[in-house]
């Protein structure tokens, strides 16, 4: 489904320069990123990045074809960097969603006997995590 979403006319902005981040995927990681429930965020950076690569990966085959027939070389190391950016940009976030999710289920867990045998009146209520607040 976003795959489907992200080709429409509408979604990313024919006035976008492919040599920077696009604003369109950077505005699904910042939703990653806001978002408290880890799960949930995890998952839909899974799908985001692999989504992201199949568009990227299709419109380099594009420009790289248009090289080859004579256009400008340094347009394509300029995409291969962006593209190289945006990459890191969705590895950093899933290990970022990752470490979250780690650390709310070790926190919501029941691994100290001692925070057990507090009441659940006394027992501080354990915060929401997100990458941002991370």
């Amino acid at each position: 489904m976003l795959s489907l979403l992200s080709k429409m006319k509408v979604a990313i902005d024919e006035t976008w320069d492919s040599q920077s981040v696009s604003p369109w995927w950077q505005q699904m990681r910042t939703a990653c990123i806001q978002s408290e429930n880890n799960g949930a965020a995890l998952l839909s950076a899974h799908v985001g990045h692999s989504v992201a690569a199949q568009i990227s990966n299709n419109m380099t085959e594009k420009k790289f074809s248009q090289t080859v027939l004579g256009a400008d070389s340094e347009a394509l190391t300029d995409s291969w960097e962006a593209l190289s950016l945006d990459t890191e940009y969705w590895k950093l976030l899933l290990k970022q969603l990752e470490d979250c999710l780690i650390l709310q289920t070790l926190l919501h867990s029941k691994g100290n006997t001692q925070t057990s045998k507090v009441s659940s009146l006394q027992a501080e209520p354990l915060p929401r995590l997100s990458v941002k607040s991370y």
